[in-house]
């Protein structure tokens, strides 16, 4: 398990059973009380409880690999924004929300996906450091951005999310990506 803690776990199984339930808005707040947990509670687990992503991730891509290999796979690249006012939020700067059509406050996820005929699954999902954050030490310590996180274009992300998977085995048949990251030759 990726959790050190009991708690932890449990916490965890509480919030994934809210993501996966029929609740209208899913934030902390929304899937405390559908679950019967403390906001509160939740929001301190979310923000610092300390688990490893990384191994996560690598565990579920290999999951993949061992019991979704498919010949015609598909892996897809694809950024996404969700809008947010202010620039006080961690990771929040003006810029293209495909989401919305539009340059606006956002946060940037780059997105690495894994297709085969009726089934699929995300493999990796970065956020965008924009470049104001990565420069900005008082910035970054007050809202929790290790100091080891380096500045990436979302390009960077991309190549190194599927240099990733690759090494993990992910194997496909096809890369898609919209023309942001196809207009670049290392992508392709």
């Amino acid at each position: 398990m990726r959790f050190k803690t009991v708690s932890g776990r449990q916490r965890l199984r509480l919030y994934l059973q809210g993501q996966l339930s029929d609740v209208q808005r899913r934030n902390c707040e929304g899937i405390a009380l559908k679950i019967g947990c403390n906001v509160r509670t939740l929001q301190r687990f979310l923000e610092s409880n300390k688990w490893d992503e990384e191994g996560l991730r690598d565990r579920c891509q290999k999951i993949v690999v061992q019991d979704h290999s498919h010949p015609d796979a598909i892996g897809l690249i694809d950024e996404s924004g969700i809008d947010q006012s202010g620039h006080c939020t961690a990771w929040v700067s003006r810029q293209y929300n495909g989401n919305r059509g539009k340059l606006e406050n956002c946060v940037v996820g780059v997105h690495l996906g894994y297709s085969t005929p009726g089934w699929q699954t995300l493999l990796d999902s970065r956020l965008y450091l924009p470049k104001d954050w990565a420069d900005d030490p008082e910035r970054r310590k007050k809202e929790y951005i290790p100091d080891d996180l380096a500045f990436q274009t979302k390009l960077e992300i991309a190549i190194d999310s599927v240099d990733h998977a690759l090494n993990n085995g992910i194997r496909v048949a096809w890369w898609t990506f919209d023309e942001f990251y196809g207009r670049d030759v290392s992508v392709r």
